[in-house]
């Protein structure tokens, strides 16, 4: 996992390919397999492809995020 693959994904993405990214980060997170700082940039790439969705991300997703 690597910020340069999110920079590459398109700017519309589907909001189940979202869900998913995100899940993931966030696992990859929860065990310590990348940064925070790797974490946030990610994130803060993943923020601008949900926002084209039009969808908010699942309410499971969001009380995680926060919580993380």
């Amino acid at each position: 996992m690597n910020l340069e693959f999110y920079k590459k994904l398109p700017d519309r993405i589907s909001s189940e390919d979202c869900n998913s990214y995100f899940k993931e980060v966030m696992l990859y997170f929860q065990n310590e397999k990348i940064t925070k700082q790797e974490f946030l940039e990610i994130i803060l790439e993943l923020t601008d492809r949900q926002i084209m969705t039009y969808c908010l991300l699942k309410k499971d997703l969001r009380d995680e995020l926060d919580r993380i």
